[in-house]
């Protein structure tokens, strides 16, 4: 047969030269004891008919390829000689990584499956590639939000899932439990914080939480910067109890090694133990916290 065999086939394509081939062999069986020039005719007929079978199934093969995207733009990549032999190998051979050499001669293996703004943000150091990369990622961000929305509204107003029990729940609603091993009576916090700090609001917050649990523990607020409405913002939207330092209390803490905000203190005030943190602490170190301080005695632990 007259085609061209030195580009690769599919599996499939290269099935069908087979069968072909079965084809034009079966026809020189069957036509044993024929003329020679009858012979001849029909073995021509059957060469040219498996012959256009491949060719058509070729073509449809080439139309279906094209109609999936390049996994490389090779209106970038003009040095690259093999540019499109390598999106033609690759749309073959969809679950094969791509091996493919930079410019420079740095070599990249793609896995399957690698977004082609990445590829080519890779493979090209311009700013363009690179922003095509950024916008990529961030509308691929936006969707993957969107779509968590949507599943979160759905999953919500249908009352959850019918067959998986929600352990998720039931382990919030364990930890919304007040621990037993804190005593209440034997602990108080102290928070030294600024209004203008986010971290502080994190913790005010997880404070706000704690009060909830534990609501004979005393917690009170100092807050650093001079601005009294913020004080009372505190006091209004986190339930504790704040006023702000003058400006002699907040020199004097800062000569006694207070540097950051927030900073926490746990105090036993029976045993005088005093345990510090800074920076946001969340609800779980401050309940562990309060453990350990709440039960010290003589040295040790109760």
């Amino acid at each position: 047969m007259n085609i061209d065999m030195r580009s690769q086939l599919s599996p499939f394509l290269a099935g069908c030269i087979v069968t072909a081939g079965l084809m034009m062999s079966q026809s020189a069986v069957s036509t044993s004891g024929v003329e020679p020039a009858t012979e001849q005719m029909i073995q021509q007929a059957a060469s040219n008919t498996a012959q256009a079978v491949v060719l058509a199934l070729q073509e449809k093969e080439h139309e279906q390829l094209d109609k999936i995207p390049d996994p490389l733009d090779c209106n970038s990549f003009s040095w690259m000689e093999s540019c499109e032999e390598i999106n033609k190998q690759a749309k073959l051979n969809p679950q094969a990584p791509m091996r493919v050499q930079r410019k420079d001669g740095l070599e990249f293996n793609f896995p399957p499956g690698t977004p082609t703004p990445v590829i080519n943000a890779m493979l090209n150091d311009s700013p363009a590639a690179t922003q095509q990369m950024i916008d990529y990622l961030d509308e691929l961000a936006g969707h993957h939000q969107s779509l968590a929305n949507r599943y979160k509204e759905q999953l919500w107003a249908q009352g959850g899932l019918k067959n998986v029990e929600m352990s998720a729940d039931r382990a919030a609603a364990k930890q919304d439990l007040p621990k037993d091993t804190i005593d209440q009576s034997n602990v108080k916090i102290t928070l030294l914080y600024d209004s203008r700090c986010a971290a502080c609001k994190t913790t005010l917050a997880n404070l706000r939480d704690l009060k909830d649990k534990y609501p004979e523990i005393p917690v009170s607020a100092f807050q650093f910067n001079a601005d009294p409405k913020a004080v009372e913002r505190v006091k209004e939207q986190y339930g504790v109890a704040a006023r702000m330092l003058t400006q002699d209390e907040v020199d004097r803490l800062r000569s006694t090694g207070v540097q950051v905000v927030p900073t926490m203190w746990i105090d036993n005030p029976t045993q005088k133990k005093r345990l510090q943190r800074e920076g946001t602490v969340s609800l779980t170190v401050i309940e562990s916290e309060l453990e350990k301080v709440s039960n010290y005695r003589n040295g040790g632990r109760g």
